[in-house]
């Protein structure tokens, strides 16, 4: 009777974990949607553009709105979820040498990034720059 009881609550904790003997453990996920917000001001015109995007695609810039092909919001979503963007928000760039230079804004979720796009300050946040590229291309 004992032996019995032990067998079925190891079977009963096999199914509370989601596993049978022998599974494997299921494949983590992406992680939800987040809202992506792209943001430009300066040049020499003294630009301020802000596009938004919320988790489904749809996408906002002044009075012009729009909906993201599928593609373009899971590639924005995969860019958005990349270990690398917040590992640039964390990084301290160096004061820009440049003048009238555009400086960018990249919210994914919780994370942020600035830069700006000057090329004698170094390279560009990798991950946040295909953002703004992927937006831009995407919404013109």
């Amino acid at each position: 009777m004992i032996r019995s009881t032990l067998v079925l609550l190891l079977l009963l904790t096999g199914c509370a974990a989601g596993q049978t003997p022998g599974s494997s453990p299921p494949s983590p996920s992406k992680g939800d949607p987040v809202p992506v917000t792209v943001e430009k001001t300066g040049g020499f015109a003294g630009v301020t553009e802000k596009i938004t995007i919320d988790e489904s695609g749809k996408w906002t810039k002044g009075q012009a709105s729009g909906r993201l092909t599928v593609e373009k919001s899971q590639q924005l979503q995969e860019l958005a979820a990349n270990p690398k963007l917040a590992a640039e928000a964390t990084q301290t760039r160096p004061q820009t040498q440049c003048r009238d230079a555009f400086e960018y804004s990249v919210t994914a979720g919780k994370t942020t990034v600035r830069y700006v796009d000057c090329s004698t300050d170094g390279p560009l946040p990798e991950t946040a720059s295909k953002i703004v590229e992927l937006v831009n291309e995407a919404i013109s």
